[in-house]
């Protein structure tokens, strides 16, 4: 359930801001729900954004990878039909042929990154190239002390099935209580001081909000609207009064 992550590098993403900035100045104006329902239409139209602009990025890699590949071809059938090695038009191939294999290369670790993900979130359809990780060593204990004794060396396999039954034997066997029950029921709990709960029961403050969302990661695990922390950190300005109203 929930959304798929939005990758930290998004927030990089002029066009991916330059979006989301509008669509939460629409989202605020136009509004005529309570302040948390209009934050989760945020969050959700933000993932909505993300999930479009990686498709059209992705698009666009594609789109370029084809551009240089017919751009590449163009170019060697003009070489062949010299007569004579053009030195410029040489360049020209291995500036295109470098910048394809840096585009190939990037589009192979992304797919790697991919697949990888995909083999540890859902395990049951793992990638060919998969390769779990193996089991973890198993440690052989060769020297096993007694619990009530720490220096008395259980030496053979009658002394372990004794102190295995010992220790259960201790462990569920009642030992009758001491002491007053009254002292027990009469106990005296610390309680909150008039003062300590007024400082609870006011409303929380925009620095206080601030500094907590300051102190989180934006490589963390995010909720199910697949942000981070990152989102909050990016568009903060716009959307600070309507978290401060919807916390409240």
């Amino acid at each position: 359930p929930g959304f798929p992550r939005v990758k930290y590098e998004m927030y990089s993403d002029p066009l991916f801001v330059k979006t989301v900035n509008e669509m939460i100045d629409t989202t605020i104006k136009e509004s005529q729900q309570p302040p948390e329902n209009t934050l989760d239409l945020i969050l959700f139209n933000t993932t909505t954004i993300a999930r479009e602009i990686t498709r059209i990025n992705k698009q666009t890699k594609e789109g370029a990878l084809r551009y240089l590949e017919n751009e590449i071809a163009n170019l060697k059938n003009q070489a062949d039909a010299l007569e004579y090695n053009d030195p410029v038009l040489i360049e020209n191939i291995k500036s295109y042929e470098a910048q394809y294999i840096e585009m190939q290369q990037a589009k192979i670790e992304e797919n790697n990154y991919l697949a990888k993900f995909s083999d540890f979130t859902n395990p049951h359809m793992p990638s060919k190239a998969f390769k779990p990780p193996p089991p973890p060593l198993q440690k052989n204990f060769s020297e096993i002390f007694s619990i009530n004794d720490p220096n008395l060396l259980l030496k053979n396999q009658d002394q372990v099935q004794n102190e295995i039954h010992n220790f259960y034997q201790q462990l569920y066997t009642r030992v009758p209580a001491t002491g007053n029950f009254f002292d027990f029921v009469n106990f005296s709990m610390k309680t909150v001081t008039p003062e300590e709960n007024e400082k609870l029961v006011k409303p929380i403050t925009m620095q206080e909000v601030a500094q907590f969302i300051k102190t989180l990661s934006p490589h963390k695990a995010p909720g199910i609207t697949g942000l981070t922390s990152a989102f909050y950190i990016t568009f903060w300005d716009k959307i600070k009064n309507l978290v401060l109203n919807a916390t409240n």
